[in-house]
Formats: structure tokens, C-alpha cells, sequence
């Protein structure tokens, strides 16, 4: 008796093939958010909500390699994805620099999200409808014992308007909230600043080197790593997590619910994967 694939598993099959490592890194996005959900239900603050929408646009970013790096040679998607991951790369840039702000103010700024919004359409229709930013990916080559498949993108005349955008607002938030930092006279308030502080510098460290400045000095054979660093992420999410804790006992049972969730996600994956 013959099966008839469907559209949708022809074109899964014939375009992607899901390794080691992008399974892994899949499993990293998932459990981050997952302890986004957690931040997010269990606390109605701006503070934390802006942390859980920071986490949520990691996660757009890390899925967005896992078809990339599951992208085969003959793939007809692949280069389109090479230039979303750039395009996503932008939000938790973006988001990670409200936060800060956010940290600081303790209150939300219409007027800064609807021009990091704007920006941020902008940004994504130059670089995934023209060249002029970041060129067409083209396949370089398969690492098999990671099961990821590496590609690399031509950079355009205006490629350093990226690195413009993705680097500025990144320092300036972690400026202002290093130097809210210094300027705290309570104890306690300092520490959660600097806690921050460094929750941020942990995370966005490891995938800025290996999927930003590596790339672009064509040393691309790294970039698939940038998405398992995430795992640094997800130790200084649960950081924010005990330190919010301590504050407010909400989080043990959303915890325990969230886990249920994610176990069942990533079971659901994985069946999705092999069969």
C-alpha cells in the first residue's frame, strides 16, 4: 500500500533535513520560551513583560536557524532563510535595548516602540527584497557530525547600516543601564541592575561573535552555534527568574506547568522529526 506525501511533507522533505544540530538548537528556542511564558504569566510588571517579550524575539530568531541550518544544498527556500536570520537577528537587538530602557524608567515608551517598529519594517524589506544590505545565501558546505548544513551571504554596499543598527542601540542600552547601575544608592537595587547588566551581556555575547562578526569575515562554519549558545540564555533567564523570585512567589507552579508544557512541545517535535 503506497503513501502519498503531501504537499507540505514534499516540500519539508525535499528542502530540509533536520540534524543533530538543528534539533538541538530547537530544543534550546523551545525551553527559552518556555521561561518567557513563565516570566510573562507570572508577573504583570513592565519590567518583567518587557524581559518575557526580549526572550519571546530570541526565540523568533533561534527557529529561524534551525530551518536555515536544516536548509539542504538543493534547497529552494534556503537562501531566503539566510536572510530572514538577519532580518530576525534585529529583534532581540531591538527588544534587548527597550528592555534596558525599561529597566531604568520602570514604565513603557509608546513613542520608542513605534519607532523601533517602524524601523524595524524598514530594515526587513532592504534586506529581504533588495541586495543592497545583505546579499542572496548560497550553500558553502554540510558539517556531518553536527548534522547542519552552513551557508553565507554576500554583503551589500549598505551592509554597514546593519551592523549600524544592530550594534548602536545594543551599547547604548547596556550604557545607560551599566550607569544606572553605578548611580543606585540602595544596595539591593544595585545588585538587580547589575544582575541585569550582566544577564545581557551573558546572552548576547556568544551569537553576536559567531552568527555577526564571524559571518562577516566569511568565517561562516561557526555561525550554527550562535543558535546553542542560546543555552547561556536560558541560564540567565532563570537568573532573572530566582532574583524576580525573591520578590514575588508566583513562579514555582507556573514553573512546573511550563515544564509540562515544554516537555510536551518538544516530545511533539521530535516525534514530528523522525517519523
Amino acid at each position: 500500500m503506497s503513501y502519498n506525501l503531501s504537499i507540505m511533507e514534499q516540500f519539508i522533505l525535499s528542502n530540509f533535513s533536520f540534524g543533530f544540530g538543528s534539533i538541538l538548537i530547537a530544543v534550546v528556542g523551545f525551553i527559552i520560551l518556555n521561561l518567557g511564558l513563565v516570566i510573562f504569566l507570572g508577573s504583570k510588571d513592565v519590567v518583567s513583560r518587557a524581559f518575557a517579550f526580549m526572550n519571546f524575539m530570541v526565540v523568533l530568531w533561534i527557529l529561524t536557524n534551525v530551518f536555515l541550518f536544516a536548509s539542504v544544498q538543493t534547497s529552494s527556500v534556503g537562501s531566503i532563510i539566510s536572510k530572514s536570520a538577519y532580518a530576525f537577528g534585529l529583534l532581540p537587538v531591538f527588544a534587548l535595548s527597550y528592555c534596558c530602557y525599561v529597566q531604568i524608567t520602570k514604565k513603557r515608551n509608546f513613542a520608542l516602540e513605534i519607532t523601533y517598529f517602524f524601523t524595524t519594517i524598514i530594515l526587513a524589506y532592504f534586506i529581504l527584497l533588495t541586495d543592497s544590505i545583505i546579499g542572496e545565501g548560497t550553500w558553502v558546505h554540510s558539517i556531518s557530525w553536527a548534522g547542519v548544513q552552513v551557508w553565507a551571504n554576500n554583503y551589500g554596499a549598505l551592509s554597514f547600516i546593519y551592523y549600524l543598527f544592530y550594534g548602536v542601540p545594543l551599547i547604548i542600552g547596556l550604557y545607560f543601564l551599566r550607569k544606572k547601575a553605578k548611580q543606585e544608592q540602595d544596595i539591593v537595587k544595585k545588585k538587580q541592575f547589575l544582575g541585569i547588566f550582566w544577564i545581557i551581556v551573558i546572552g548576547v555575547t556568544p551569537p553576536t561573535i559567531t552568527s555577526i562578526i564571524l559571518p562577516s569575515l566569511q568565517i561562516d562554519s561557526y555561525d550554527w552555534i550562535g543558535g546553542i549558545t542560546g543555552v547561556f540564555w536560558i541560564a540567565a533567564t532563570s537568573y532573572f527568574l530566582m532574583r524576580k523570585n525573591q520578590t514575588e512567589q508566583v513562579f514555582p507552579v507556573l514553573i512546573v506547568k511550563a515544564e509540562l508544557i515544554i516537555i510536551a512541545m518538544i516530545f511533539i517535535f521530535g516525534v514530528g522529526m523522525f517519523y
